[in-house]
């Protein structure tokens, strides 16, 4: 009975401290994507080509391939999504900046630190910052 206590004891201890270990580690890096500015980039300036960039911050690292043709945004390729993603985001942002040609577009409603990464990737790219 009481090595049954001591288990049962244990285990609750490992659950509870494993799931508080998860939740700061998917909380942790939230604070420092919030704060991020997104610099304006001269799009003309730059030289045709495809510039990679990469934003790292836990679990919100996000790595891009940038294409610019004519002084514009032509594309924007995904090399390394974020850990957890919604498909849509990117597709949604990298449309934004392509038709915008800007990368201070509004974020995706509801995704505003995927929105925020990837920005900071793609700022990266464009400003030969990796």
């Amino acid at each position: 009975m009481r090595r049954t206590v001591l288990a049962i004891g244990l285990f609750a201890v490992l659950v509870i401290g494993g799931s508080g270990g998860m939740l700061m580690y998917l909380t942790h890096a939230m604070d420092g994507v919030r704060t991020e500015t997104i610099t304006a980039v001269d799009i003309g300036a730059v030289a045709d080509g495809t510039y990679r960039g990469e934003y790292v911050r836990q679990r919100f690292s996000v790595t891009v391939d940038v294409t610019v043709t004519d002084g514009a945004i032509d594309a924007v390729n995904i090399v390394r999504d974020l850990r957890f993603k919604d498909e849509t985001v990117a597709a949604i942002l990298f449309e934004r900046m392509i038709e915008e040609n800007r990368l201070d577009v509004d974020v995706v409603s509801g995704a505003t630190l995927s929105s925020i990464s990837y920005q900071k990737a793609v700022e990266h790219a464009l400003k030969g910052d990796e």
